[in-house]
């Protein structure tokens, strides 16, 4: 019986955050972080937002990595 070892589950690139005190809906520097790390741990050098959703006093953004190692 082979069985290979389990794959480490990769951070999301998709997080979301209140906005109901911005003035500029930007994503704050510490989920911009939370996204270049995890783009990090894929291998890449930068995080970019790719989409973002409003829905009430939540924005919700994915982030796309760019700059192959």
């Amino acid at each position: 019986d082979s069985t290979s070892p389990a794959t480490p589950a990769l951070p999301s690139l998709t997080f979301s955050w209140d906005i109901s005190n911005f003035a500029i809906i930007a994503a704050p520097l510490d989920i911009r972080d939370f996204a270049y790390d995890a783009c990090a741990a894929r291998g890449y050098d930068s995080a970019q937002l790719g989409k973002i959703v409003i829905s009430g006093d939540t924005a919700t953004a994915v982030f796309i990595c760019r700059g192959a190692d």
